[in-house]
């Protein structure tokens, strides 16, 4: 299945992409525009073999050439969540899954691994934002308070 985008109401810079059925098929650029990830879950559960995600920063992915920037291990039968609550600045957000985990691997995997990955288009802080509340100024996320 191809990836999906649900965006968050538009006071909100955030969008949560899913893939149901992650393969070696690269999905590419898959949020147009750069941005943070903040979290990424990875459903391996229905596979009696073990997965690997691999993140790409590039607009243009050719599987079993382009080299992976981050690859992440998912265990048969299992589910992980990584949160990354300062932000993983991308420019380009695209992902495959593989068998394997050397970063240019290509192999198809037994299962389709579910991805869903959480993203803003902007960098926020706890900081940044509880001295805007502080000073009466508004809490939404369009507070300029980014890093």
């Amino acid at each position: 299945m191809a990836a999906s985008i649900t965006k968050f109401d538009d006071a909100f810079e955030y969008k949560v992409i899913v893939d149901t059925s992650c393969s070696n098929t690269a999905v590419e650029n898959v949020t147009a525009e750069p941005g943070y990830i903040y979290s990424i879950s990875l459903d391996n559960a229905g596979s009696q073999s073990d997965s690997y995600f691999k993140f790409f920063d590039a607009a243009d992915v050719t599987m079993g050439t382009t080299v992976a920037d981050m690859v992440l291990k998912i265990k048969a039968n299992s589910r992980y969540v990584f949160e990354i609550p300062k932000g993983l600045y991308f420019t380009y957000l695209s992902f495959a899954c593989t068998a394997n985990p050397n970063p240019a691997d290509n192999t198809a995997v037994g299962g389709g691994v579910v991805v869903r990955i959480s993203v803003g288009k902007t960098k926020y802080t706890a900081q940044n934002i509880s001295q805007n509340i502080e000073s009466g100024e508004s809490s939404s996320p369009d507070l300029g308070a980014y890093e």
